[in-house]
C-alpha cells in the first residue's frame, strides 16, 4: 500500500506523514524535503527555488521524477507532497487544507521553510507567494491542479486538529475502505 499525503503548504502534510508512517510501520518520504535539500545545496531558499522553477523545469522535475521512480519500485510507503497523487495515481490518496492564517501561523512558527518572517503578515505572504509559484509551475509544467479535491480519496480539514487526530482519522479511513486491516 502507498498512501500519498497531499494538500495545502502548511497543512501538516509532512507531519502527518511522518506521524502515519511510523503507526503503520511504513518507510516515509517528503518531496518537501527533497526540494529543501536542493535548496540548501544550492545555497538558497527554498522560495528562490521556486522562482527558479518558474523559468527552469529541473527544479520540479527531479523531485517529480523521485516521487515516479519510488511508486514504481516500492510498494509500502507513505509520501507527502503537493503533486504525489498524480505521479503515484495507484497511491490512496489524501488531502489536507487548512485556512490561510491557521497555515501561517504554523509556518511562522515552524523553521523549516528556511524562511525569517518578522510577523504573521510575512509568513502569510510567503504562504500566499509559494502558492502562487506552485500553481503556476503545475499547471505549465504538467497541466493539473492539485487543489482539485476531486482528485483525492479523502479530504481532511486540518484547522483544529492535531497531527494525531489527522492521522486517526486517515486510519479510521483506510479500516472502513477495507484498505487497512489491523494497525500496530
Amino acid at each position: 500500500m502507498i498512501i500519498s499525503i497531499c494538500g495545502m503548504s502548511g497543512s501538516g502534510k509532512s507531519n502527518v506523514a511522518k506521524l502515519l508512517a511510523e503507526k503503520l510501520g511504513m518507510k516515509h518520504y517528503s518531496i518537501g524535503d527533497i526540494r529543501r535539500n536542493m535548496a540548501i545545496e544550492r545555497n538558497i531558499t527554498l522560495k528562490r527555488l521556486n522562482d527558479v522553477g518558474e523559468h527552469q523545469k529541473f527544479t520540479d522535475k527531479q523531485a517529480d521524477d523521485k516521487c515516479f521512480k519510488l511508486g514504481k519500485e516500492e510498494a509500502n510507503f507513505v509520501i507527502d507532497g503537493r503533486l504525489v497523487y498524480h505521479f503515484i495515481p495507484e497511491s490512496v490518496k489524501i488531502f489536507l487544507k487548512s485556512h490561510l492564517r491557521i497555515r501561517a501561523e504554523k509556518a511562522y512558527i515552524d523553521e523549516k521553510e528556511m524562511e525569517e518572517f518578522r510577523d504573521l503578515g510575512d509568513a502569510i505572504a510567503a504562504l500566499i507567494g509559494r502558492e502562487k509559484s506552485d500553481q503556476y509551475r503545475f499547471k505549465k509544467y504538467y497541466e493539473i491542479d492539485c487543489n482539485n479535491e476531486l482528485q483525492y480519496d479523502l479530504i481532511i480539514n486540518t484547522d483544529y486538529l492535531s497531527f494525531e487526530e489527522v492521522v486517526d482519522k486517515v486510519i479510521e479511513f483506510l479500516k472502513k475502505e477495507s484498505i487497512l486491516k489491523e494497525v500496530a
